[in-house]
């Protein structure tokens, strides 16, 4: 299943489950990452709750790489660019 941002790999068979999700590329370097998530969460996801709010467990930067498919070291790279050419 792709919905426009995470392409989803369900396993098992029951509710609580977890999920293994293809983010989109990251917009630096162009990689895919993986996440691990509860399927439960991702349903509310899908459905329109806010990032923040479907998967409050996750950090920042774990939500950021689900949104926008960028990699910490990524962001790091693209500030530090910023900064210097301002």
């Amino acid at each position: 299943m792709d919905n426009g941002t995470l392409s989803i790999d369900l396993t098992g068979g029951r509710a609580g489950r977890r999920v293994k999700a293809r983010t989109s590329p990251c917009i630096q370097c162009g990689a895919y990452s993986y996440v691990i998530l509860l399927e439960q969460e991702l349903t509310q996801y899908q459905a329109g709750t806010f990032v923040q709010d479907a998967f409050p467990n996750l950090t920042p930067a774990e939500r950021d790489l689900i949104l926008l498919g960028l990699h910490v070291e990524c962001g790091e790279k693209m500030s530090a660019w910023w900064r210097d050419h301002q």
